[in-house]
């Protein structure tokens, strides 16, 4: 009784400092006795609201658009809402809500408590394991004080959709190839048919562009490094199958990195697409002559 009476004589005096009403908050034992605005809040200045005098109304919403939702508050309070939809968020679905005694600045406040949650966003699609934490919800807001009368607008607080990375584009290179000393051996059709099908079974797209210049035995290309490589590992076992030819199967005198360096392809660091390098080479030791 006697808590009670303490309880009521603080309720009194605070309504009577403060120019807007507010509602007395049930203290935990031995903590003071706390008090709230009863209403919204003005957003223009701040200042608490008293909303105790708004339409009071039962609401069974089973859930929809915003639109449906605006339209079973304005039917059940019997007085239509003041409300803008913007376009992009029509089709937000709202949960269903089923409430009593309420105006609507709590059913509105309401919404959008139930609405807040926190999801993992992706920060870069090309750095698809990295994410950042973000807090979404959705709701009724208005500019102006709270009341019967105000124009409310639906809002959408959700992550922005990191853009698609741009496609990788390869750099397309220009090359010559020395054929003459290929030619006295091998046909132009030949070579080049084994080029290309190197090229398909590799999969390029789109496949590289080469023309044959007959007056200085010069095979131009044109195309990614994928495809030079692939090139240039043909004509390396082509003089592998001459030197053997003139050795009678003895092991060839040109190796893949003479076969690199006469060509100014680069040393090699692996197979087609690999990276190369213009780094020096070491002396090359050729094998003893065939009978030694």
């Amino acid at each position: 009784m006697k808590r009670t009476l303490i309880f009521l004589l603080a309720w009194h005096a605070a309504t009577s400092v403060f120019a807007q009403p507010v509602v007395p908050v049930r203290p935990a034992p031995g903590q003071p006795i706390a008090f709230r605005p009863a209403g919204g809040v003005d957003p223009a200045t701040g200042v608490p609201v008293d909303t105790s005098a708004l339409i009071r109304f039962d609401l069974d919403f089973p859930g929809g658009t915003p639109a449906e939702f605006i339209a079973a508050v304005s039917k059940a309070r019997a007085r239509p809402v003041n409300a803008i939809i913007p376009e992009a968020y029509a089709g937000t679905h709202l949960p269903a809500i089923h409430v009593k005694g309420v105006n609507i600045v709590q059913l509105f406040q309401a919404l959008e408590a139930a609405s807040r949650k926190t999801i993992a966003a992706q920060k870069d699609r090309r750095r698809p394991d990295e994410y950042d934490q973000f807090v979404t919800s959705f709701g009724f807001r208005t500019k102006e004080a709270p009341s019967d009368e105000a124009i409310w607008y639906f809002y959408k607080e959700e992550p922005v959709t990191p853009p698609e990375p741009e496609p990788y584009t390869p750099q397309r290179r220009l090359r010559y190839f020395q054929l003459g000393p290929y030619l006295e051996t091998y046909k132009l059709e030949d070579i080049t048919t084994a080029i290309e099908t190197g090229w398909k079974m590799h999969g390029l797209a789109p496949l590289p562009e080469m023309k044959f210049h007959a007056d200085t035995k010069l095979l131009i290309a044109v195309g990614t490094s994928e495809g030079l490589e692939v090139i240039s590992q043909v004509l390396q076992q082509l003089e592998i199958g001459k030197v053997r030819g003139g050795l009678g199967g003895t092991t060839p005198s040109t190796s893949e990195e003479e076969f690199r360096r006469r060509y100014g392809l680069g040393e090699s660091r692996g197979g087609p697409g690999g990276p190369t390098t213009n780094a020096p080479l070491p002396p090359l030791i050729a094998p003893p002559p065939p009978g030694k």
